[in-house]
């Protein structure tokens, strides 16, 4: 008789945990990112009155006679499905659309949430507003990766580059390369800060080149104020330009087994790019007279050290058919002439410069002489015609000036690009995702938050679109619960809690008849 007392007593129980978790979803309807539970029950062991018996002596087999003791919790389930995406309009605002969680961090202990509800910090770091911990990812800064590029030449040049410390804070290094073309090597001497001198050395690296690239496998590191930097070289050529025309930049490096603090200080600022290339278009006109003469400026021809400066173009009919004779002059450097020939059909077909062939793009030496480095300067004449139409012709340039960071914004792969005052677009950082094989196996831990578990199968942390994922800036993903499907739910709970009531009190009234038979 007692058996009964506990069936409905155990009933009583699961029933009030599932009221709780229906309850528990109920209240966080509205909150950012939840993820809704659900609890399930099974029996309890069933105590066996008979047990089963086989066929025998022409009579069929038996089945067992059991009693069940009542239910049990068997799960309380997390409910790991994409929850609706509501618009912010506040540009840190990010919403997951797929898989993955972003990783936040207070310096000792990672997290995982859904809830993208962030901002800039005073030191400028990227911070979940609810709880102040740093969002994790791959940053430019502090420097974790510097990727050489351009061309090297036959004299030596230096140049300077930017790494950023843990703190955010810029520091300028000067790379000195010196390039034996004969065994088709460089030698290049990285040094801390514009001086040049042998105190001043951090690292020296011969790099080897092959066909005019350099050979595979060609990269260093620079130790520096306990920071391990990769160098990239890889992307160097090597040629018999008299100049190089060599660049270096911070680069964001994903590491599937580490993450660190995304900073994006907001007196970041970029480097001058120098121009390397400038491309003419427009019209000489057919008709011209001999000793015709056309002249226009291009302007905004920025050196390594951001200075703008002018280019003069003066192109003289020459009394050859389809002939110009162009002068480039720039300032302090001595005027270059290049003859220009077009074909029959209007099209350019050679530039010379003193008797030698160039194609269309030849090349221009450009020594600002205000301290900046000399380099060599692409001309490419390619798009200008000779049509029987009015002269005109104008130059478009390559590089900009220095910048400073104006905004930020995060696109849909996870990349937090910066927008600067000199109209460039440069990639600060890139957001990881964590990865897990069993999402639902997550701990939760509070504050939208989740920590990783036995059974979560973390699988390391990626970038958005290696799971297929999506990031929506200026939106926030909202509760998963589903408010129809929890009141029903809490209606059939409810029923089931007053079953369980109702065994109890018919148990207590067969039990009151049965001391009632002593009477």
């Amino acid at each position: 008789m007692l058996r009964s007392f506990f069936n409905g007593i155990s009933g009583l129980k699961v029933h009030q945990i599932r009221i709780d978790v229906i309850s528990n979803n109920i209240a966080n309807v509205n909150t950012t990112a939840y993820k809704a539970a659900r609890a399930t029950f099974s029996d309890v062991v069933a105590l066996t009155l008979k047990g089963a018996r086989a066929p025998y002596g022409g009579r069929g087999g038996t089945n067992p006679s059991q009693v069940g003791l009542g239910v049990g919790l068997a799960t309380i389930d997390n409910i790991m499905t994409q929850g609706p995406t509501n618009n912010t309009n506040r540009s840190s605002d990010l919403a997951i659309q797929g898989d993955g969680f972003f990783v936040v961090s207070d310096g000792q202990r990672n997290w995982f949430t859904r809830d993208g509800a962030f901002d800039i910090d005073l030191t400028g770091r990227l911070i979940q507003l609810s709880t102040g911990l740093k969002v994790q990812g791959w940053s430019m800064i502090p420097t974790q990766k510097i990727r050489f590029g351009g061309t090297v030449g036959t004299a030596s040049t230096s140049f300077g580059f930017r790494v950023y410390d843990n703190e955010g804070n810029e520091h300028v290094f000067t790379a000195l390369v010196q390039p034996t073309p004969s065994s088709s090597t460089a030698d290049i001497h990285i040094y801390e800060g514009t001086d040049t001198a042998s105190p001043n050395l951090v690292l020296t690296q011969t790099l080897g080149f092959s066909n005019g690239i350099v050979q595979a496998g060609q990269t260093g590191v620079l130790n520096w104020n306990d920071m391990s930097i990769n160098l990239d070289f890889t992307s160097l050529g090597m040629s018999n330009a008299t100049v190089s025309a060599l660049v270096a930049d911070p680069v964001v490096e994903p590491d599937t087994n580490k993450v660190g603090d995304i900073v994006i200080p907001r007196s970041l600022t970029i480097p001058p790019t120098p121009t390397t290339n400038v491309q003419f278009q427009g019209n000489l006109n057919a008709n011209a007279p001999e000793g015709a003469n056309v002249t226009f400026t291009v302007s905004n021809v920025i050196d390594s050290l951001g200075v703008t400066h002018s280019m003069l173009i003066n192109a003289v009919k020459s009394a050859s058919a389809n002939t110009w004779d162009i002068t480039v002059s720039m300032e302090s450097a001595s005027p270059v002439q290049y003859v220009v020939t077009f074909d029959s059909d209007g099209r350019i077909s050679d530039v010379k410069k003193d008797g030698q062939s160039y194609g269309t793009t030849p090349t221009i030496d450009f020594d600002p002489g205000n301290g900046a480095q000399t380099r060599q300067i692409t001309l490419n004449f390619s798009a200008i015609t000779q049509y029987a139409a009015d002269s005109r012709v104008v130059g478009l340039v390559d590089g900009n000036v220095n910048g400073k960071l104006l905004s930020w914004f995060v696109t849909d792969e996870g990349k937090v690009m910066g927008e600067f005052d000199n109209g460039q677009i440069r990639e600060l950082a890139q957001i990881a995702l964590a990865n897990f094989q069993n999402p639902a196996g997550l701990s939760r831990e509070g504050n939208n938050l989740w920590q990783n578990t036995a059974n979560s199968g973390f699988r390391g942390y990626v970038e958005a679109g290696d799971l297929g994922s999506l990031i929506i800036r200026g939106a926030l993903e909202s509760s998963n619960v589903d408010l129809a499907e929890e009141f029903t739910n809490l209606i059939i709970t409810q029923r089931g809690f007053q079953a369980s009531t109702r065994v109890i009190t018919t148990s207590d009234e067969v039990t009151q008849d049965i001391i009632g038979l002593k009477r």
